[in-house]
């Protein structure tokens, strides 16, 4: 089913990665709509609040995901009520669908107007995906080959009981990594050079450096006897400079009751430290900015100020390769245009390590923090870049509010009071973060779109990656393993869970609540001790191909509008596998369920409900098991080895069988207070012959059981 879906995307991705010829008059009008997008663009517009000709979202997710699993019908029926299909287009496609489920695509590739070459190719390709070889596809696609081959390995991993290499995975970070490398361009646009960064905890080798740092040739030395550009206070044994221009320390400097150890009035000013310290007496600050376009850079020392560095009202400052330690405050900045705090390491500061108010751009990068009783704290700006920074034992870890743009990338956060939270931004991006032995993980409160990927979060006590309020949310490429939820979403308008790992989650592993359009695509699910996956009060749920095995629960789904759960694997799961109420428009299809504890399926109070090719085998009470239910289709499933019913109705109205197979259960089917009408046709013999309790009477309208 995955190839099929995965060459069924293929064609329609070639219709905008490729030169396709003008097609024939008959094309269907969706069609030369999708070829002026890419997948990825497809998948954004399904999501957005329209399309751009104009059709609702919700139409487009439900076409697309009937596509996906080849529900055909449900595809054109959507398409129809769109407007984009005409009901005479239905027999052409229909015939067209018989054509590809029998391997011939030359229509499919005439209606294209593909030419020979890309035909070719397309098939090539084909034939790599049936012999398992996806790497081209998934480039195709869009999609990076190295983090797919990753996951589907780990997932078949799982699926055949081998937990080794996820074992490996989530106890890392034993030991503190020693030494990060950021090179080139990041996503951000920021451009790091190679550094190395010292081990956390290795404080002596950080104030004792080996190596001199060069003095630029104009740069004037800060004496004591005072020069040209600056001013020397001898009761307080501090600087003033004055006049724009390059300066450096020629001494380790201690100040007694100063109000600041250097203070740079001037704009356009470079201050290099030069290696050696500024030591004060717990008041006052080490460094006061006052003018624009300040860099300071190279100080070994910064310590025993109540503000290590504090600038208001500057435009263009920066700070590198600094130590500031044993402060109240290390960093204080606010009301400046753009500022940046690269490769400084900030050690036992008692109030708040970085802390920056009303600042447009917002740059902090490959910085070392330990020890500290404060975080990184950004709020009221526009743009805010965290990147590449290690923090270990602090009270705190990254937090960053109001911000138009937020980026929050390639972090390692260990051992902190804290984790990541980012709250009011118009645009939030938490990617390729590591998260140990936090006691939070990453949470994000109003924010418009947010995508989190590619985080590692490991024995985080108090949650994974938890999103409130928010208009688009993208949850994908993540591994958790926490004492809390593995993901959870609420009060959001659109949120989507792709391709995850979550393994021995504390609670639940997807908790989606109060979410208008919730999508939770390809993910895996494993050792949670609450339910796999929770789903309540949405109107639109999509929940396709995630795999859940060896969790205290499987899947809850409640208060659903239209919900399409379908090629799902759920097996050796604690209780029932899938519990759903008051659910209306269900489609549950192609779902593969077996081995637990309670029943296959249990669907309460539910209006408008399909069950289609669904293999349900070897669970301890019912297969299917139907309560209160309203205008019911059951049709080709096959259920097996169910200790009570293969299928049980109770109270319901309004229900059809048809074609289904059912064998070696304790009781084929259960009917108990229906009213209405049941129907049946066509279900295989065992149905009616081999049930031992019971044989059934058919006719028109009616159901009557007779005891043998």
């Amino acid at each position: 089913m995955i190839k099929q879906a995965l060459y069924g995307i293929l064609i329609f991705s070639f219709l905008s990665l490729f030169t396709i010829a003008t097609a024939a008059e008959t094309e269907p009008d969706y069609l030369s709509y999708t070829k002026s997008l890419t997948y990825n663009e497809l998948l954004l517009d399904f999501y957005s609040d329209t399309g751009d000709d104009g059709s609702d979202a919700s139409g487009w997710i439900t076409t697309f995901s009937s596509l996906f699993i080849g529900d055909m019908d449900r595809a054109f029926s959507s398409m129809e009520e769109m407007g984009i299909i005409r009901p005479e287009d239905f027999a052409y496609f229909e015939s067209l669908h018989e054509d590809t489920g029998e391997g011939d695509y030359s229509r499919v590739y005439e209606l294209l107007g593909m030419d020979e070459n890309n035909q070719a190719r397309l098939a090539e390709i084909k034939e790599d995906i049936d012999s398992g070889n996806t790497k081209e596809a998934y480039e195709l696609l869009q999609l990076d080959p190295d983090e797919i081959t990753r996951l589907e390995e780990m997932v078949s991993e799982i699926n055949d009981g081998n937990y080794d290499r996820t074992k490996e995975l989530l106890p890392m970070l034993g030991d503190i990594i020693s030494a990060i490398f950021v090179s080139g361009k990041n996503d951000s646009g920021i451009i790091s050079e190679k550094t190395d960064v010292m081990p956390v905890g290795d404080w002596a080798d950080l104030r004792d450096l080996p190596y001199s740092i060069p003095v630029e040739s104009d740069s004037i030395g800060l004496h004591p006897d005072g020069g040209e550009g600056y001013v020397f206070d001898a009761i307080h044994s501090s600087y003033d400079i004055i006049s724009s221009g390059t300066y450096h320390l020629v001494q380790n400097q201690s100040v007694t009751d100063a109000p600041y150890a250097i203070r740079i009035s001037a704009d356009d000013v470079h201050l290099n430290g030069n290696l050696f310290g500024l030591a004060g007496n717990n008041h006052g600050t080490g460094i006061e900015i006052l003018g624009d376009r300040v860099s300071l850079e190279n100080f070994n020392a910064i310590t025993n100020f109540h503000t290590g560095i504090s600038s208001k009202k500057n435009s263009g400052l920066e700070i590198s390769s600094c130590f500031i330690g044993e402060n109240v405050n290390g960093i204080q900045v606010s009301d400046a245009d753009s500022v940046q705090i690269v490769t400084n390491a900030f050690y036992r500061n008692s109030g708040e390590t970085i802390e920056m108010a009303d600042v447009g751009e917002a740059i902090v990068v490959e910085n070392l923090i330990s020890n500290n009783a404060g975080q990184i704290t950004l709020f009221g700006g526009k743009d805010a870049f965290v990147q590449a920074n290690i923090l270990s034992d602090n009270s705190g870890g990254i937090t960053v509010s109001d911000y138009t743009f937020m980026n929050v990338t390639t972090n390692l956060l260990s051992s902190n009071s804290g984790g990541i939270f980012l709250s009011r931004s118009g645009t939030a991006e938490v990617t390729n973060n590591v998260l140990s032995s936090n006691t939070g993980g990453v949470t994000l409160t109003d924010v418009d779109s947010a995508r989190v990927r590619g985080n590692l979060l490991d024995d985080n006590e108090n949650g994974g990656i938890s999103v409130s309020g928010g208009e688009f949310i993208m949850i994908m490429l993540n591994m958790v393993s926490n004492e809390e939820c593995g993901i959870r979403v609420s009060g959001a308008e659109r949120a989507g869970m792709f391709l995850n790992l979550l393994i021995a989650n504390g609670k639940e592993g997807i908790e989606v609540t109060d979410v208008t359009d919730v999508a939770v695509h390809y993910n895996t699910l494993g050792f949670t001790n609450g339910r796999a996956i929770s789903v309540s009060s949405a109107k639109r749920a999509l929940l396709i191909c995630n795999t859940l095995a060896y969790n205290k629960g499987a899947v809850f789904i409640s208060d659903i509008d239209e919900l399409f759960f379908g090629s799902n694997t759920l097996s050796y799961n604690l209780g029932s596998a899938v519990s759903a109420s008051r659910i209306t428009n269900a489609s549950i299809l192609t779902n593969t369920i077996a081995y637990h504890e309670k029943n296959g399926i249990i669907l309460r109070e539910a209006d408008a409900s399909e069950l289609q090719r669904n293999v349900i085998s070897y669970h301890g009470n019912d297969g299917l098991s139907l309560e209160d239910c309203n205008m019911t289709r059951i049709i080709e499933n096959v259920l097996s080895y169910c200790n009570d019913n293969a299928i049980s109705l109770s109270e319901c109205t309004d229900a059809t069988l048809i074609d289904n197979i059912l064998y070696g259960n304790g009781n084929q089917i259960g009917v108990d207070d229906s009213n209405g009408t049941v129907r049946f046709r066509e279900n295989t013999e065992n149905a009616l012959n081999t049930n031992p309790s019971v044989a059934f009477f058919i006719t028109e309208g009616s159901l009557h059981i007779n005891p043998q």
